[in-house]
């Protein structure tokens, strides 16, 4: 989820994309994603702001920068000569002034982009056998905390 300057609230759904919350006038608003691959839902997992007026969507199966004021959606493209996306589909992402770190589902790469540096840096978590990256959070550092729902 994410509040943004105005106070309105950016929470992102399991199935059904995701909803803003208007506190002044107590009205929320669905929202529909852009088509997605076949077999994946509308899960939203992360909302971050990615400038002023726009916001970076966390989709499973990629990643969207959504315009507030006009509400238009454009795919988040960056030079990746490494591999593909991750096996196991995208999850959270946090945003400083030059970075962006994402995480994975599944025993999947973590991604640091620098905008400073044009840095795309993918690198695998030594998480123990039988793990399971399931909830992730980065920390303002970059440390990335991550845990399996079982253990």
């Amino acid at each position: 989820h994410h509040i943004d300057k105005n106070g309105i609230l950016w929470i992102g759904t399991y199935d059904q994309c995701f909803y803003s919350y208007e506190p002044e006038t107590g009205k929320w608003t669905h929202y529909q994603c852009p088509p997605k691959d076949n077999g994946m839902s509308d899960m939203i997992s992360d909302i971050d702001p990615y400038n002023e007026d726009i916001l970076l969507m966390t989709r499973t199966d990629d990643l969207f920068l959504y315009h507030t004021k006009t509400r238009e959606w454009k795919h988040f493209d960056w030079n990746d000569n490494l591999s593909q996306k991750p096996q196991g589909g995208y999850f959270h992402t946090l945003i400083t002034r030059d970075e962006i770190y994402l995480t994975a589902l599944g025993n999947q790469p973590f991604i640091h982009l620098s905008r400073k540096k044009r840095l795309i840096k993918k690198t695998k978590i030594p998480l123990p056998a039988n793990t399971a990256n399931n909830h992730s959070y980065v920390t303002g550092e970059g440390k990335i905390l991550t845990g399996d729902w079982d253990k």
